[in-house]
């Protein structure tokens, strides 16, 4: 939904070819360390992800996104059920360039770990079911960052 007119701008840089066996794709448009973040200041959640690849000749980092914070209060670990509900993906996931973006990028630490801070996202709807309230992880690593 990212390659669609209105996917476009969730994320910064676009994958360009394919690496099956690696299950990773070329960033284009962008480095690696580009929009730096550790998250929304106001963030809900704070998770600390372990076994993280590290690379001994290149910084790697992690990325994530997720839909705009729901409206609606809710504990996203006990009652997910709780969240908004956006009629589409397209309504709920805001581009990394607006304010309410919910997402964040950091460099993993030597040791594979890497915390991230973002608001409990919203659910949305795909077709006539909703898909839950959950978070996009992208691990990127380069020579160039």
């Amino acid at each position: 939904w990212q390659s669609s007119s209105k996917g476009r701008g969730v994320m910064w840089g676009q994958c360009q070819g394919w690496f099956r066996k690696m299950r990773s794709c070329v960033l284009q448009e962008t480095t690696c360390a580009a929009h730096l973040s550790p998250g929304p200041a106001d963030a809900d959640i704070e998770v600390r992800i372990g076994n993280l690849p590290v690379f001994r000749h290149h910084e790697t980092y992690l990325q994530w996104w997720g839909a705009r914070k729901s409206k609606d209060p809710y504990d996203p670990f006990t009652d997910p059920d709780a969240a908004q509900v956006y009629p589409s993906m397209f309504d709920a996931y805001p581009r990394f360039s607006d304010a309410d973006f919910n997402g964040g990028n950091v460099r993993i630490n030597p040791d594979g770990t890497a915390v991230i801070r973002f608001r409990a996202p919203a659910a949305h709807q795909v077709h006539k079911h909703i898909r839950m309230p959950h978070v996009h992880l992208r691990i990127c690593s380069g020579g160039n960052n």
